[in-house]
This record gives structure tokens, sequence and C-alpha cells, in this order.
């Protein structure tokens, strides 16, 4: 009985695979719709200021299985698209020589090569969510070095504007580099919208540049209404 017991508690946590968040402290629902994954950053279905909520990786002897896991395992977390980080395979092989009365034959002729290949797809899947409220803005990650371990790695720089869009209206030059989100230091494009998005009302933006550090505060709007050719 004790036995079974503890099988029926490790079967159901088996074939699921580990989902690590980009914002630890945000949590999504399961999506319904099915979860496109692309191998191809430029040609992926992503709506304008898209997000990765989180990452897993999967492997296996083809693309095709290893992507419909990351995809379904995307869908479970709440993400609305996956790229596809990295996938490489992995070949093994080998070589068997003759032998000839105990003594391997190298002369021409003679040697029988046997070649034996494996290989298995290794893919990090990055899932991403469509945001629903936005700043209009397209932001860069400039990387930088950082002296410390919580600082941020990467600079997000201002490289263009929706027109009377909600970053332009603020005030926020292009070059301008965005420290921190409400208090929330961001290390990527990626952090400034899911922020943007998880915010109910004004956010305030600590931004540096030729006017130095100052703070910013801009009041998001409906994705749909600033990128409706988007919709």
């Amino acid at each position: 009985m004790r036995r079974l017991l503890v099988l029926a508690l490790v079967v159901p946590l088996t074939g699921c695979a580990t989902w690590s968040w980009r914002v630890p402290s945000l949590r999504y629902s399961p999506t319904s719709a099915e979860v496109p994954v692309h191998t191809d950053r430029t040609i992926a279905d992503l709506a304008p200021e898209s997000y990765a909520i989180g990452s897993t990786e999967e492997e296996g002897p083809e693309l095709t299985s290893v992507s419909a896991r990351i995809a379904a395992t995307a869908r479970r977390h709440g993400a609305h698209a996956v790229l596809l980080g990295k996938q490489e395979a992995v070949v093994s092989s080998w070589t068997t020589v003759r032998r000839e009365s105990g003594v391997e034959r190298h002369e021409t002729g003679r040697q029988e090569t046997l070649n034996v290949e494996s290989a298995r797809v290794f893919a990090l899947g990055i899932g991403y969510r469509a945001p629903a409220r936005c700043i209009g803005a397209h932001l860069v990650c400039e990387p930088t070095v950082a002296p410390m371990a919580d600082t941020a790695t990467c600079l997000v720089r201002v490289r263009g504007f929706v027109p009377d869009g909600p970053l332009l209206s603020a005030r926020v030059e292009e070059g301008e580099g965005i420290v921190s989100i409400d208090g929330n230091l961001v290390s990527s494009p990626s952090d400034v919208y899911q922020w943007v998005d998880q915010s109910t009302g004004p956010v305030t933006l600590q931004v540096s540049g030729e006017l130095g550090q100052r703070s910013v505060k801009v009041t998001p709007g409906t994705c749909a209404e600033l990128y409706p050719r988007a919709q």
C-alpha cells in the first residue's frame, strides 16, 4: 500500500518540463489557444512590445517533437508564442576495423569501416506574451559590463517612438536609457514591457542620458490603439 502511494505521488510529476520565469514574482494562467513555435525571429508573428516571460529546455531525436513539447509547456504557463533560442544536433560516430586472423588489416581493400551516428536536438524555448498595455516605443539592448551580480548587464535604450505615443508625450528623448520602472531594475526591453503590461495606472521610469538621470511618469495606452495595424 505504501508503494502504491509513492507511485501515485511520483507519476503525475513525471514528463513535466521545468519552466524558468523571467520575473519570478509574476505568474500567468494557462492559455487555451495553440502556442506557435518559431525558429526565426524575423518571421515570428509577435505583436509590438511582446515580451519574454520565461523559458524551458527540451531534447529529443528530432526537432518536431522537441518543438511540440516546448509549445505544450509554454501553453501551461500562459505564453502566446515561443522562439527557439538555440538548437543543435550532437552527432557521435565510431569506426570498427575488421580483423583477419587476429591482426588488424589496413591495406587498401582490407579495411571494413562501420560508421554509426546518433543525433539529438537540444532546444531552449523562450515564451512570449502579447501585452495589453504599451508605451509606444522601440527599445534595444546595449550590452554593458556589470560590476555587481545584481546590476543590469544590458542598458535598455530608446530607439524609436510611435507618433503621439505615451513615451514620446512624456518627453523622453531618443537614445536615453531606461534604468528602472517603478523601482524595479530592468536588464532588457522585455522587463520594461512586462512591468508596463502588469501596471494598472501610470508608471515611473528612471531614465539617463545627456540630461542626466531623471524620473519620468508615463501613462501607458491600450496596445490596440497604439498599434492598430498589428491587431
